[in-house]
């Protein structure tokens, strides 16, 4: 997806107080983390070392669309 793609997709998005992608990750702030990542893939252009970000961005999605 592009950075528009996930700005309109997180757009006016309910989201929870706090997601668990897995044991290990634990989003506290999801609004946050999904802002702070856009803002980071907006200002990297397509330079790779920053696709964890969207990887990220995509568990994140898999996991509300899973929540219903």
């Amino acid at each position: 997806m592009t950075v528009q793609e996930w700005e309109e997709y997180f757009s006016g998005k309910q989201l929870p107080e706090e997601i668990r992608l897995d044991d290990a990750t634990v989003i506290k702030n999801p609004r946050q983390c999904i802002d702070s990542h856009l803002a980071v893939l907006k200002n990297s252009g397509n330079n790779s070392t920053f696709s964890g970000f969207e990887v990220r961005l995509e568990a994140i999605r898999k996991h509300l669309e899973q929540q219903g």
